[in-house]
């Protein structure tokens, strides 16, 4: 059996007249394969069954492979701890492509603390395992320090097209904490 994807096939030795038989071989999916959702497989034996062309042998079969989109999400702030109010605390937002599926942009990350996250620096495509990040700040308030630290959520999220054609919304969440202490003073 000649296959152009399988490697290591193994077939019977011998096989009585006019008998079937099972060949078995494998083939880890490529990552454009992956993208695709679709390993085509074409297969046909050698040598050929008597009185048959090679195209009447050859066999082609298209097996879906599994699409799992995901992200995870790592928000980073500059500073860790400030007891300055106006001071201007930085985040990056670290996105990674966690599934097996190459992602395409936009990508994007709300922050219930910031109105604006710039993403517009983010990378076009993420391979799995790649990552891209996002910015942005806030500034510490009267009302971050009476509450001793400023804790906010972030959700990033991709559309993810499927082999269909169907959108799927893939998100990963993470927070972060700034220590905001205030200075008490004795004299």
């Amino acid at each position: 059996v000649v296959d152009n994807n399988a490697t290591g096939i193994s077939c019977p030795s011998s096989v009585a007249a006019s008998a079937s038989f099972t060949c078995t071989g494998t083939h880890t999916a490529t990552q454009a394969e992956l993208d695709a959702g679709v390993v085509t497989n074409t297969t046909y034996s050698t040598p050929l069954c008597s009185g048959l062309t090679l195209a009447a042998n050859t066999i082609v079969t298209t097996t879906l492979v599994a699409q799992n989109p995901a992200i995870s999400l790592e928000k980073t702030p500059s500073v860790s701890a400030t007891s300055v109010v106006g001071t201007v605390v930085g985040y990056v937002y670290k996105i990674t492509n966690s599934g097996n599926a190459t992602l395409t942009a936009p990508f994007s990350v709300t922050d219930d603390k910031i109105a604006n996250v710039d993403c517009s620096g983010a990378a076009s495509t993420l391979a799995p395992g790649a990552f891209t990040t996002c910015t942005a700040s806030y500034t510490i308030q009267p009302i971050d320090i009476t509450n001793k630290q400023v804790v906010n959520n972030a959700t990033a999220s991709n559309t993810f097209v499927d082999r269909n054609g169907n959108n799927q919304t893939v998100t990963a969440s993470a927070s972060a904490v700034v220590y905001t202490p205030p200075i008490y003073l004795t004299v």
